[in-house]
């Protein structure tokens, strides 16, 4: 049970780790919203029966399961390069966030998410920036910029109730660890586990995505309450959600353990 885990298994290195608490500020959004409506609803070239597989901003995998059940959602990942898609505009930044979520996909109540903004502006340089967001409410940005493309990050949350909880970031290649306490201000339903890459929705309009090498959680989990108390599952009957704007923009692999979102330029 990983993000369980990582509240003991970190403690061990916090005296040689950066340790930071977050600041709240707006940056590309103050939230991480699904275009539900274009999800379920018909697209061009799209069968309607295969119309809950594809969303307008969201990419990667959700596991569906009975409320108040899952407790951790856990999963590795290595930051990816950035680069402006071929034929891409004059747009002065290009974003994606990428993160691991409880709820926020069939509960509309509240949700937990956790992850990295990655920006590439006009000019090419890159920003790299950690943050938390317990939903309603706003989102918090740890105050860390060292983490660089290619570093191997973890991301953990571990709700200890269905109104709070824990966030672990750790910079495995960087050896560092940022956390921080959530709560939220209405009950989680606790029955969604989220790996995702997402094209920011911001003032209602999508903010241009950057094409980003593959993404691949890896050792990805999630801790789901069953018959015989909390166990640790694999996404791997989780279901595969691609982005499709006015083409399709990324192809999603889930497997047992890991859930691969790769960009199709």
């Amino acid at each position: 049970m990983l993000a369980r885990a990582l509240s003991t298994l970190f403690g061990a290195i916090l005296a040689a780790s950066a340790f930071t608490e977050p600041s709240t500020q707006e940056r590309l959004d103050t939230a991480s919203v699904r275009d539900t409506t274009a999800l379920h609803g018909p697209r061009s070239g799209i069968p309607s029966s295969e119309a809950p597989r594809y969303s307008v901003n969201w990419a990667g995998a959700i596991l569906h399961a009975a409320a108040e059940s899952v407790w951790d959602v856990a999963g590795t990942f290595t930051i990816p390069a950035l680069s402006t898609p071929v034929g891409g505009d004059t747009a002065p930044d290009r974003s994606a966030r990428v993160w691991v979520g409880i709820d926020g996909d069939t509960c509309a109540s509240a949700s937990v998410r956790l992850g990295y903004d990655l920006v590439r502006s006009k000019n090419g340089a890159v920003r790299i920036t950690p943050w938390y967001h317990a939903q309603p409410g706003p989102i918090h940005f740890f105050d860390d910029s060292a983490t660089a493309v290619g570093a191997s990050v973890t991301l953990a949350i571990s709700a200890t109730s269905s109104s709070d909880g824990m966030v672990y970031i750790t910079d495995n290649t960087r050896g560092t660890l940022l956390s921080a306490h959530f709560a939220t201000r209405n009950r989680l339903c606790r029955q969604d586990a989220e790996w995702v890459v997402e094209n920011v929705i911001s003032d209602g309009a999508l903010v241009p995505l950057v094409n980003f090498t593959a993404v691949t959680f890896t050792e990805a989990s999630a801790v789901v309450e069953g018959e015989h108390g909390p166990a640790e599952v694999g996404p791997g009957d989780a279901q595969a959600l691609n982005m499709f704007q006015t083409r399709l923009l990324t192809d999603v692999a889930v497997g047992a353990s890991s859930v691969h979102i790769a960009y199709l330029s």
